[in-house]
Order: structure tokens, then C-alpha cells, then sequence
């Protein structure tokens, strides 16, 4: 139904866009950050990891192919630590128009596949509170909570 392939250069732009984007718009909504404060911390963020774009070490970045279609659905960046034996996805997005079609749960699967056969042994995410549908996923996917951070407005 999915599977990855390495994401081209025009890909990551607008991967980029979209990663920018989605966390900006999460930002606002879980600190109350104003729209420009927000894109700065979005902006800088991404430039603080990906030092090197998409060619930065330890960092690799899939587009999630709809079979069916055999178009472009979605798209995952994730780190990946060979040594330690784990990684870490940054971000996956699933084009507007394939929601709910289950094309995200197939892609995080096929990451999962793709990392189990390169030795990878554990996967970790950060996902917002206010995501209830990506939390409900993850949890189907057998992802637990390691840690919470919490906030009070004063």
C-alpha cells in the first residue's frame, strides 16, 4: 500500500515548508505564541538540526509512495543513530487529500520495518498534546510515554 523511497531535492522543499508549517501552527496552539514569534522558533529549530539540510549526518528523510496512485502521499524525516541502536521521527505528513485512508499508519509501519531490518531497535517521537488523532495512532502503534512536559499560563 506504502512504501519509501529517499526524498529528492525538490521533495524537501517542500517537505520543509510543510514541517515549518505544521509546527508552527502547533506551537501557537500549545504555548499561545503569536504567529510571527512562532515561525521564528519553527524556522530556527529546523536550522539549529538540520545544519546540513537533507544531507545533514545521521538524518534521513522518505517519501511515503501510495502504491494505488503511485504518487507521492506523504513524507517522514527521521534521525537515525546506527550505533545506539535507535531513532528518532522528527515529522510525517500525510498529503491533505489521502487522509483518512490509513496511507500514515502504513508509512510509520513501513518505517518501522525499514529501521527493524537495519538494526534499529527503538523508535521515538514527540507529538502534542492538542494531536489526539496522532496520539491514538501512536498508540495503536505500541508507542508509551517516556516523559511529559507540562505549562501554566500566569
Amino acid at each position: 500500500m506504502i512504501r519509501l523511497r529517499a526524498m529528492t531535492e525538490a521533495e524537501y522543499v517542500l517537505f520543509r515548508s510543510l514541517d515549518r508549517e505544521n509546527y508552527t501552527q502547533s506551537i501557537i496552539r500549545a504555548y499561545g505564541l503569536d504567529d510571527d514569534e512562532a515561525q521564528r522558533e519553527a524556522l530556527k529549530l529546523g536550522e539549529d538540526i538540520l545544519k546540513e539540510g537533507m544531507r545533514t549526518p545521521g538524518h534521513e528523510f522518505f517519501t511515503a509512495v501510495d502504491d494505488i496512485s503511485g504518487g507521492a502521499a506523504g513524507y517522514l524525516w527521521c534521525e537515525v543513530n546506527r550505533e545506539k541502536r535507535r531513532a528518532f521521527l522528527y515529522f510525517v505528513v500525510v498529503e491533505e487529500a489521502d487522509r483518512g485512508r490509513g496511507l500514515g499508519a502504513a508509512a510509520i509501519g513501513a518505517l518501522e520495518a525499514q529501521l527493524r531490518s537495519g538494526g534499529i531497535r527503538s523508535l521515538g517521537l514527540h507529538v502534542f498534546s492538542h494531536n489526539t488523532s496522532a496520539l491514538r495512532l501512536y498508540e495503536r502503534f505500541g508507542f508509551r510515554v517516556t516523559s511529559v512536559n507540562m505549562q501554566k499560563d500566569l
